[in-house]
């Protein structure tokens, strides 16, 4: 099949999606059913009170960029798109060129806004990918429907640690990249702090951090500490959302988290770590309220 045919087909699969929703909020911390399961989240404020967030969609592999807005009724949704496919010099991919060995397929788990509003995505593997709008003319079909082609621009490789291959989650803090890893097996967690010098990241400090914990936001209020939230698979202390050792919201579980400018926070739930016969449960979002974080003050 050409590519050309295929996204005509695929098109006609996407007919009844919108860009745009409105969700009501009821008390306490709130779900949203998705589509697709997502894995790592990210949030840059868009400086009217809203929030530009993008969404690792796992098994796409692609990512959902949107605006959210929070009223005192409701999340407000609005330019939702997916991120499908990016160019790699003439060829284009879906979003991450081909896997490498031992890889059979390419995951999305982790998606960032930059400062300059640039894609920062990860497959899971010590490497970032860096996507740009082009302003070349889109060429697909879904490109021509959101209106933009997307280039990769830049591989960026972290820092060697042999003894950490994977790259759970990652956040832009105070210009440098703060990033949790684990080790092949799953057992031995750090995060890692890196700065830029030019297009390379130098290691700053490295330390350890509790297995399953995901998703990285700071807190102003004692800097230098981060919040995360467990995954369901952790077993050996209550789930939740946690500041370092201290548990903040209880009872929930996610594999992303990140702030909102109304001083909430969007957890994004993957939903096939929660185990059971079919595969775990949906994937969601989880919205908690600032009433239930009073006082936490969210680095942004």
């Amino acid at each position: 099949m050409k590519e050309k045919d295929y996204w005509i087909a695929a098109a006609s699969s996407f007919s009844k999606h919108t860009d745009q929703a409105e969700i009501k909020l009821g008390a306490g911390i709130g779900e949203i059913p998705l589509g697709f399961h997502p894995y790592g989240i990210n949030s840059k404020p868009t400086g009217d009170g809203g929030d530009r967030v993008a969404i690792a969609d796992y098994f796409g592999p692609a990512v959902c960029t949107q605006e959210i807005r929070v009223t005192d009724e409701a999340l407000q949704f609005t330019n939702v798109s997916f991120v499908h496919g990016a160019w790699y010099g003439p060829l284009r991919y879906r979003v991450f060129p081909p896997p490498v060995p031992p890889m059979d397929a390419n995951r999305c788990t982790i998606a960032l806004w930059s400062f300059d509003d640039m894609l920062w995505v990860s497959r899971g593997q010590r490497e970032l990918f860096v996507l740009m709008p082009s302003g070349e003319t889109p060429k697909t079909t879904h490109e021509q429907k959101i209106g933009t082609r997307w280039d990769c621009s830049k591989r960026i490789p972290l820092p060697s640690a042999d003894n950490f291959p994977s790259l759970v989650s990652a956040s832009f803090i105070d210009g440098n990249l703060r990033t949790i890893e684990a080790d092949s097996s799953y057992d031995g967690w750090e995060t890692a702090l890196y700065e830029f010098n030019g297009a390379k990241l130098n290691t700053i400090a490295r330390s350890p951090i509790r297995k399953w914990s995901q998703g990285v936001v700071q807190c102003g209020k004692e800097p230098g500490k981060i919040i995360t939230v467990t995954n369901g698979l952790e077993k050996s202390r209550d789930i939740g959302v946690y500041m370092d050792e201290q548990l903040l919201v209880p009872s929930v579980s996610g594999t992303g988290i990140c702030a909102l400018s109304n001083g909430g926070l969007l957890i994004s739930r993957y939903g096939q770590e929660e185990g059971g016969p079919f595969k775990g449960v949906t994937g969601a979002l989880l919205y908690v309220p600032p009433t239930e974080v009073p006082g936490l003050q969210l680095v942004r």
